[in-house]
């Protein structure tokens, strides 16, 4: 808050009166005020007692004894908190005055008890390179007196042109005065306290504590007895803990806050040889000097490195030293820029040339922390050896390799989001969130994923590191091998628990190959199948090599192996691929095949659509096509299709492709005069297999993935779809609805799905108008669903009585993952293994059967197996339909 100009006298030689602006408080010119955060709020443990007013927040105040003004709002002592000295201004009183030789000075105008608050240091809080330019402008002007004091490691506080009263405190080698530093709000604010005792008509003075650069060359006035007769004469630095502000002077060409002059000299020696300007010499060492007994080593470490933060650089490990007998533990700590730079031979070309692209961070930095173990007990001090920085700082620590450098709690956090398959720089987002300083960057994030996988292979190859990973997760696999590399060619992979439910729904199974879900050009073969809640299910993953009719019945035959001793399935639907509908008549020929009629109008569409002319007659086409595909009985669809030629007799070409391609090899595979014959329980398209491979794609990303990659992702896939099924299974179970179920259906709440019961529900409202004539009701639910249809309905409810439960197939009236149970299986010995025998057989046979056998048996052993990456396999061929 500004006020009137006051006119100050300052000794200069001159009669000029300089004037300068009153603040009350600090002014920000190259950032905002900060305002403290909730999480920072620290609240203390005082409790007023309005018989003892000292009890408010005094010299044993958690918050005073750590320098920080409580919060107004959250103090237990409210309004009578007496640690807000900084936020109510309440100072000393104090009068200013022209003194004899010195200028202005300020006295107390009251009594002052030792350690009271006086006053506080306000101006303008500017940058460290501002107020070196200030600092070099007044030195121009010819202003010898700046009022420039050091705040932190990268501001200060200038109150030449505008300040308070306390920058008419004079310098004294004997003071009564020192300034402190006192957190207030989330922002560190200078004031002046009282060291002594101190009358009223006392000068206040304070120790300014500054160095020169080439020698002293102000004389001191003060006419204390310990007088050095020059500023800055003795080298004594911040050596004192209370005296953390530091003046700035100007008279010189490189005037610094706090430099003595053999740290001086120091800074000189190591920066020689080096492009590290002299004027970016910093001293540090009142941040890093403290008394503290840290309780371990990694305590202390952790505390100087959060200290290296706090001012813009990096503190690292120089060495370490466990110490022997009659050593003691200790750690050298210093700057990340402290050192020499190594010259490698990789650092030039043939010609002798230095590379481009290279460099060094290292510029003989003296900066230096040592860390010793005391010797009574597991303690540990820090001792500052040189607190000098011969480079400027940088207040982002972005880029700097080490402070970005993931925590063990950052490490672990990063490990469970990659598992969940969170994007790194999602990952990266979640760690800014957890902490405002960390300053990781996204290539640490790829560089901890990278080692992360590094050290789960151990060496492994993609195909080794999928097969172990099989193994740990129970998965069943089968895989076969070429017998010239012996690279996998095609690998089955089973979840056991897919297979549980395999077993416990079998009727309906769905497949479809998809293509570009690894960097390998494999092919994707799932098959999937449907739950009593209709919900799809995985069964089971095949990669395969080439989509040949040799390697569908490979993958087809594993599967059948692992339906042994269980139902076959009843109904399979693919797309229109030729080699897989010929795997499937011949591994699973009891079994009836349906073409999904998705694939077919997907089909239609692309192959018919560009030959009609008008888009009225394409609409009209394809409306006479859906009613030919949906015809109830033989008979209609021999009439609608009759009309479709007719209509359509100028498209030959149309009319040859679907008579030709599709209704006359394939009509009874689709069309629903046929497939409403077939118990397929509605699954007539392989529209859950597209979906489940949209889902899967959406996990994948990118088609360039590894093995090891999709199978992560897919795992974690299976693991939640098998979640959901569970879940459908206990909401049949045990929810209620609001909706009362009619009392017909007595018999099946609980126990029967809820889809099934919608459907049944569907025909309980048209049994009354279609009655008990199964001519009128048409019975399709019946045969493709097993359900009771309207007419059946329409007998029970005639009867007066519930619809029993034997009227549903049983695929409904399963709410479960276990599958049944085999007496066969029950009651084997799994001690009797008579295979075991061959080894007698392997022993006592020639040497060309031994190595025969022996390819059999590495075909057993994950570690053995290799792939070769085929990065020219070409794109597989193209279906009409993929």
């Amino acid at each position: 808050m500004e006020s009137e100009f006051v006119v100050c006298n300052t000794d200069q030689g001159t009669e000029e009166e300089p004037q300068y602006t009153h603040l009350d408080q600090n002014e920000f010119s190259h950032r905002r005020h900060k305002k403290q955060q909730e999480k920072d709020i620290v609240i203390c443990e005082c409790k007023y007692d309005e018989h003892d007013p000292e009890s408010a927040c005094g010299e044993w105040c958690l918050n005073v004894l750590t320098s920080m003004e409580c919060t107004p709002g959250c103090c237990p002592c409210g309004v009578y908190c007496k640690n807000q000295r900084f936020q109510k201004c309440e100072y000393a009183k104090t009068k200013v005055f022209k003194t004899e030789g010195c200028g202005w000075g300020l006295l107390a105008n009251e009594n002052i008890k030792a350690g009271q608050f006086i006053i506080e240091y306000c101006g303008e809080v500017i940058s460290w390179k501002e107020a070196k330019k200030r600092s070099q402008a007044y030195e121009i002007e010819g202003l010898r007196d700046a009022f420039i004091i050091y705040l932190n490691a990268s501001e200060s506080i200038d109150a030449t042109v505008k300040g308070s009263l306390a920058r008419f405190i004079n310098h004294s080698c004997q003071p009564n005065c020192e300034t402190r530093k006192w957190n207030v709000l989330g922002e560190i604010r200078v004031g002046i306290f009282a060291k002594q005792d101190i009358l009223v008509g006392t000068e206040l003075a304070y120790d300014y504590n500054f160095g020169w650069y080439g020698g002293a060359t102000v004389r001191c006035l003060c006419g204390a007895p310990s007088c050095s007769g020059f500023l800055g004469a003795k080298s004594h630095g911040f050596q004192d803990d209370n005296a953390s502000s530091q003046g700035s002077g100007v008279g010189s060409d490189t005037a610094m806050d706090s430099t003595t002059q053999s740290s001086t000299r120091e800074a000189n020696m190591s920066t020689r040889g080096s492009e590290v300007d002299l004027e970016c010499v910093m001293d540090y060492t009142s941040e890093f000097t403290t008394y503290e007994i840290f309780k371990s080593r990694d305590s202390m470490m952790l505390w100087a490195c959060e200290a290296g933060k706090r001012n813009g650089f990096v503190v690292v490990t120089v060495r370490s030293d466990l110490g022997g007998k009659s050593l003691k533990p200790r750690v050298t700590l210093g700057c990340e820029r402290g050192g020499k730079l190594k010259v490698h031979k990789d650092r030039f070309d043939k010609d002798g040339k230095q590379r481009c692209g290279t460099g060094s961070k290292k510029c003989g930095c003296p900066f230096t922390l040592k860390g010793e173990k005391l010797a009574t007990d597991d303690g540990w001090m820090l001792k500052v050896v040189c607190g000098v920085h011969n480079h400027a700082l940088t207040e982002p620590l972005e880029g700097h390799s080490y402070a970005g450098k993931l925590s063990e709690e950052e490490t672990s956090l990063l490990i469970d989001l990659s598992k969940s398959f969170v994007r790194p720089k999602d990952i990266l987002k979640k760690l800014k969130q957890r902490d405002s300083l960390n300053v990781t960057t996204i290539r640490t994030i790829y560089n901890a994923r990278q080692r992360r996988g590094v050290k789960e292979k151990a060496g492994r190859s993609q195909m080794e590191q999928l097969l172990c990973k099989l193994n740990e997760h129970n998965y069943l696999e089968w895989h076969r091998s070429c017998p010239i590399s012996e690279s996998v060619l095609d690998l089955f992979w089973a979840h056991p628990v897919s297979l549980a439910l395999l077993r416990v729904f079998p009727t309906v199974l769905m497949m479809d190959c998809t293509f570009k879900t690894n960097r390998y050009h494999y092919l994707l073969l799932e098959v999937v199948g449907v739950t009593s809640t209709n919900m799809t299910f995985s069964v089971a993953f095949v990669f395969l090599d080439s989509e040949k009719e040799d390697n569908y019945v490979w993958a087809l035959s594993r599967l059948r192996d692992v339906m042994d001793r269980c139902a076959m399935p009843n109904v399979i639907v693919t797309d229109k691929d030729l080699e897989l509908i010929r795997a499937v008549e011949m591994v699973f020929p009891s079994a009836r095949h349906l073409l999904c009629k998705w694939h077919i109008n997907k089909n239609v569409l692309a192959k018919c659509r560009n030959l009609f002319g008008s888009k009225e007659k394409w609409d009209r086409f394809i409306m006479k096509w859906n009613v030919l595909v949906t015809s109830p009985t033989e008979e209609v669809y021999i009439q609608e299709l009759a009309v479709l030629q007719s209509e359509f007799s100028n498209y030959t070409e149309v009319l040859e492709y679907v008579t030709n391609t599709l209704l006359n090899p394939f009509k009874d595979r689709f069309v629903s005069a046929w497939t409403d014959m077939i118990m397929h329980y509605g699954n007539v398209a392989s529209n859950r297999a597209e979906s489940a491979h949209y889902m899967l794609k959406r996990q994948l990303g990118l088609s360039q993935g590894n093995f090891e990659g999709s199978f992560e992702k897919i795992h974690a896939l299976l693991e939640l779809q098998h979640t959901d099924i569970k879940a459908s299974f206990e909401k049949c179970l045990t929810v209620v609805r609001h909706r009362s179920w009619p009392s017909e259906f007595e018999h099946l709440r609980g126990v029967v799905s809820t889809f099934a019961l919608d459907k049944v529900l569907s025909q309980f409202n048209l049994a009354t108008a279609i009655g008990v004539n199964d001519l009128h009701c048409g019975c399709i639910i019946r045969r493709t669903h097993g359900l009771p249809c309207a007419h059946e309905i329409a007998k029970y409810k005639g009867d007066c009585r519930p619809i029993p439960l034997e009227s549903l197939d049983p695929h409904w009236r399963k709410l479960h993952m276990s599958p049944p149970s085999d007496p066969i299986n029950d009651t084997m010995d799994v001690n009797e293994f008579p295979e075991l025998e061959l080894l007698q057989y392997f022993v006592k046979t020639s040497t060309d059967n031994r190595l025969m056998r022996r390819k059999r048996v590495r075909e057993l052993a994950p570690s053995l197996e290799t792939l070769v990456e085929v990065l020219n396999q070409g794109s597989s061929p193209e279906h009409e339909v993929n």
